[in-house]
């Protein structure tokens, strides 16, 4: 959203609205907590108040399925609505681990469909 701002900003003919759209440029880059672990940004977090990652037991059947934290971290961006290539720039992953932890988590699931994975990890979250 920051670079669709800022890109937008640049070409407008200048004026009010691009004084608007660089300013929100400005606005969602500083809300971007640059110590912030991925995960944080992930739930709009600052940096140094999210909670810690509960331990793998009590993970462990929450949803009848237990992901690691790399797994949470990366479908938690792509619930916030990040496509693979930006979930593999915040993490500093290539585009295809996120593919391949993609496939895990799904398997893990045992989701048919797009959207039955994606309902599945909204209540695994939801029910921790």
């Amino acid at each position: 959203a920051r670079q669709l701002a800022s890109h937008a900003a640049l070409h407008t003919q200048g004026g009010e609205l691009g004084r608007a759209l660089l300013e929100t440029a400005r606005r969602l880059h500083a809300t971007l907590e640059w110590s912030a672990t991925p995960a944080q940004v992930a739930a709009g977090e600052p940096a140094g108040l999210a909670a810690p990652a509960p331990p793998a037991s009590d993970r462990a059947g929450t949803g009848g399925f237990e992901l690691t934290d790399r797994e949470e971290e990366v479908v938690r961006l792509l619930l916030a609505g990040h496509s693979y290539k930006e979930v593999a720039g915040l993490l500093f992953i290539s585009t295809k681990t996120v593919e391949r932890h993609v496939t895990n988590t799904r398997a893990k699931i045992g989701a048919g469909t797009r959207a039955e994975y994606f309902t599945a990890l909204r209540r695994y979250f939801t029910e921790r």
